[in-house]
């Protein structure tokens, strides 16, 4: 069984993301609309994750 990388998993979260998003507008996307929404949520995606290892090494330095 073949594991799935950390950058394959964030790819495909991040498209979930945007698809889940553009259904629940309801429009279809062209392809323009749909890259620039998954680079936002790349974007967001890494915000979080940045965000979480800044709360980790407080918590860590308590």
């Amino acid at each position: 069984m073949t594991r799935i990388g950390p950058v394959a998993l964030d790819a495909l979260m991040v498209v979930a993301l945007t698809s889940a998003f553009w259904v629940l507008v309801g429009e279809d996307p062209s392809t323009v609309q749909f890259a620039a929404s998954t680079v936002g949520a790349f974007l967001v995606l890494e915000a979080v994750r940045s965000l979480r290892q800044y709360v980790d090494r407080r918590t860590d330095e308590r």
